[in-house]
């Protein structure tokens, strides 16, 4: 009997135990605050969580602060990454696009990607939920992601549910105006759809009416997300050429897949593309299509195809040689490409590729005014390789010697009148510091001589005009003594006159 009691307490104790942690995991996931990104990676990187800060440099740089901009939400957010394959065959011969073995063609992989992640999203699509979700997707992700978006936009999902889901895609093959896929979309209409061999399907591009918020991000020249509108224009598609090698696969670097020390794109440090991605405080990096979606582009800091020389010119051993002069071409190089680019339209409107090298219709004379200061630019750039500027050093206010003022008194014997003795007058000098000066220098000033020329008429002070009169009287009473005074020439009375029985000089020390 004890023993059956026993037995009931411990039941009636483990159903009281479960409803206590079943009530407080729901009132926590009801309080709980965060967000969640689900990453899709790009070709090459099947599976992203085992890849060292890859979910990390994709939140961190490119979500945190420019999609997710709620300080509590953000700071601890849920990174899951999206398997694929994220393979494209026949591009096996490029590093790592296809998993040893095996090569999935385009559409089987962006296939797998695209069920993989709907399965991913499908907790979050319930009215129930409350989690801000971000879909994030790199290079092939983003035409995973862009299928995933059409799929969502058929579902008519609440604005609710909308409101808490948000795209975001870096490199994006599927971005509507830019995007390789739609660059080369007509091509359907000459092969077919998908594309026979290759298995390409180049639809959908990015759907921008779903009422779910996309941001598109790319660096500029990268030709994946920012390819030239105009194709005959040679120099624009050899850069585009050079920075698919050198812009399109670094955005998340350094990660698991790099060298230590490999950068990202143009030298940007996460410290410097931050301000980049802010539309605030950059402007003219942004664009909005009609529907409210936003896609920035990231400023080029040199051009991908001058890199490139350099790069080759370095492993050479003549990057010495080749510096002044890719200095000289680079600027008028960089018009001529610009020239292949045309971003005035709606960003979210497809456009296709022109076999035209560039806008027919365009301010010529801006062009060509763009063209001399580009010029200009060149050949400073190309003599500063050889003419070091000029560098003057200065001088910090405490670093400067600091010298007392000094004053100077002249102190005249009496004047002589007789006409046989030296008229010059001997003067000892002494110095008076200022009271308020922060040192004091000590010199021995000796006798010294002063000479009638010595002494201006900007040196006479009032008591010397006082002087001088008693020197006029004293002179007058001489006269009236008697015959018998010896004269004073016209020369000693004018030398007495002039100079002074005492006088006092300032002088600042430099």
């Amino acid at each position: 009997m004890r023993h059956q009691a026993r037995t009931l307490f411990l039941v009636i104790l483990s159903v009281f135990t479960a409803i206590v942690l079943g009530v407080a995991s729901a009132f926590v996931s009801a309080v709980a605050l965060g967000a969640t990104a689900l990453i899709v990676p790009g070709t090459g990187t099947p599976e992203p969580d085992r890849v060292e800060n890859y979910m990390e440099n994709a939140w961190n740089r490119y979500i945190d602060g420019v999609a997710c901009t709620d300080p509590v939400d953000c700071a601890d957010p849920t990174l899951t990454g999206i398997p694929y394959p994220a393979s494209f065959w026949p591009l096996s011969f490029i590093p790592n696009w296809c998993v040893p073995g095996r090569c999935e063609k385009w559409d089987e992989s962006v296939g797998v990607g695209v069920e993989n992640l709907k399965a991913a999203l499908e907790p979050f699509l319930s009215p129930t939920s409350d989690e801000d979700v971000f879909i994030f997707g790199y290079s092939q992700g983003g035409a995973v992601v862009a299928n995933a978006l059409e799929y969502l936009g058929g579902l008519g999902l609440a604005d609710e549910v909308k409101e808490r889901l948000q795209v975001v895609t870096i490199g994006g093959i599927e971005n509507p105006d830019g995007g390789m896929w739609q660059r080369l979309a007509w091509l359907r209409y000459l092969l077919g759809s998908p594309v026979p061999v290759l298995d390409i399907t180049f639809e959908p591009a990015m759907p921008v009416d779903t009422g779910i918020q996309t941001t598109s991000i790319g660096f500029e020249y990268d030709p994946v997300v920012l390819a030239p509108r105009f194709w005959g224009n040679p120099f624009a598609v050899l850069n585009a050429l050079a920075a698919f090698d050198t812009v399109h696969g670094y955005y998340l670097s350094p990660d698991g897949n790099d060298e230590p020390t490999t950068t990202m794109p143009y030298g940007y440090t996460p410290e410097t593309l931050a301000p980049q991605l802010d539309c605030s405080l950059n402007e003219k990096n942004c664009r909005t299509d009609s529907f409210g979606n936003v896609y920035i582009t990231i400023p080029a800091l040199s051009l991908p195809l001058t890199d490139l020389v350099r790069s080759f010119a370095d492993s050479a051993g003549l990057g010495w040689l080749a510096k002044p002069f890719i200095d000289l071409v680079e600027p008028v190089l960089r018009e001529a490409v610009d020239l292949g680019y045309d971003w005035s339209g709606d960003p979210g409107v497809p456009r296709s590729l022109s076999v035209l090298p560039f806008k027919l219709f365009q301010n010529w004379i801006k062009v060509g005014i763009d063209f001399a200061v580009a010029a200009v630019k060149g050949v400073e750039a190309f003599l500063g390789n050889f003419i070091k500027p000029r560098t003057t050093t200065e001088i910090e206010p405490s670093e400067r010697s600091e010298r007392p003022e000094l004053t100077i008194e002249y102190e005249a014997a009496p004047v002589a009148t007789d006409r046989r003795r030296d008229t010059t007058p001997e003067v000892k000098l002494s110095v008076v510091p200022e009271a308020d000066s922060p040192e004091v220098v000590e010199e021995d000033l000796t006798e010294e001589t002063v000479t009638e020329e010595d002494v201006t008429e900007d040196d006479v002070t009032e008591e010397d005009v006082v002087e001088e009169d008693a020197a006029d009287e004293t002179e007058s009473a001489g006269e009236q003594a008697g015959e018998d005074a010896p004269a004073v020439s016209e020369r000693d009375r004018d030398g007495a006159a002039d100079a002074p029985a005492r006088t006092k000089r300032t002088r600042a020390a430099a």
